[in-house]
């Protein structure tokens, strides 16, 4: 199950206006296409979307489930959004904790 990122969570790698997210279905077990027009199970034929446009499907998607029940659908950060190794510096926490 893939699981929903904080509504705290905040990119760092482009504007936060740009299309960074992907939705994914868990009640269709696939991604939500460009346009919120179908789905499709490869992440490269995924949509992105603006975290607005994210959260408006996703909180449309969930709006009846009970707060305690798995979520049918959920925005995570696209993958070219996603530090790689290299991209970390020392001076990040996961890095300092790799080096202890």
């Amino acid at each position: 199950m893939v699981q929903a990122i904080s509504e705290s969570d905040e990119p760092q790698c482009v504007h936060p206006t740009a299309k960074q997210y992907l939705v994914w279905s868990n009640e269709h077990r696939a991604w939500w296409r460009p346009n919120s027009n179908g789905y499709t199970g490869s992440i490269d034929q995924a949509g992105r979307y603006t975290r607005h446009e994210a959260v408006r499907i996703v909180d449309g998607a969930n709006a009846f489930i009970p707060t305690d029940h798995e979520r049918f659908e959920v925005m995570v950060l696209a993958p070219e959004c996603i530090p790689t190794s290299g991209d970390r510096t020392a001076s990040s926490p996961d890095q300092r904790e790799l080096e202890t």
